[in-house]
């Protein structure tokens, strides 16, 4: 019988570092409802390609400063699950849009935060991490907070929102994925890469769409455009 190796203070600080990033990273993500809705005149695939395209000069600003040590040839292994990557963030992120734009941000937010419960459920198979001992409780915990900011009787479900719930729901689904399919890049593709191979994808599957829209429609929106590919 082993004894367990008790925490050291680097180990708990860095614990609450990752911590305090998802907290920010969340903060970030729900931004994306206002910055969606101040958007007018341009087709959600269109918004998802400029929410990609700023996200990823934002981050090649990032690299350009901090010079990160980015080595192509060590990631040519795992380039079949960055494009598996990449196409889950895209469906992910035009799914979400789509629901912000054709339904209540309370059902958006709602049921795209359903992601953790995927993960929950599916990390042991994906990843191979053992669910903690509170991972159900704190599950249902959350879910009742959430269920209560979302406010059920403040809900309405039309034949017109139908189509946003749906793509709510799937965005919450592919959420979790993406959240699975970068946990298993870990050690082996840095966050940064992914996120700019991500965006990067993004950008080409939408052009067609950021191409046919009208110029001096995405020139007056850019004003929510920009921010809405640096925060989220």
């Amino acid at each position: 019988m082993t004894t367990p190796t008790p925490s050291t203070p680097t180990d708990r600080t860095t614990t609450w570092q990752g911590v305090a990033l998802v907290i920010a990273g969340a903060f970030c993500f729900s931004l994306a409802i206002p910055f969606v809705r101040w958007v007018d005149g341009l087709n959600t695939q269109t918004i998802a390609f400029f929410r990609a395209l700023f996200a990823f000069l934002f981050l090649l600003g990032i690299m350009a400063r901090t010079r990160p040590p980015i080595r192509v040839m060590d990631y040519h292994a795992s380039w079949r699950t960055l494009l598996i990557l990449g196409l889950t963030v895209s469906a992910t992120v035009v799914l979400y849009t789509y629901a912000v734009q054709h339904t209540t941000a309370a059902i958006a937010a709602l049921l795209v935060n359903s992601a953790p419960i995927y993960v929950a459920v599916l990390s042991p198979w994906i990843v191979g991490e053992p669910r903690a001992r509170y991972t159900w409780i704190s599950l249902g915990i959350a879910a009742l907070g959430m269920v209560l900011v979302a406010d059920p009787r403040q809900i309405t479900v039309t034949w017109d929102s139908l189509g946003g719930i749906i793509a709510a729901a799937l965005s919450g689904i592919g959420y979790g994925l993406v959240m699975l399919v970068s946990r298993s890049l870990r050690g082996r593709v840095p966050g940064l890469v992914q996120n700019l191979c991500s965006s990067g994808l993004i950008v080409l599957i939408l052009l067609p769409w950021a191409l046919s829209a009208p110029a001096a429609a995405i020139l007056d929106n850019l004003p929510a455009l920009i921010p809405l590919g640096i925060f989220s």
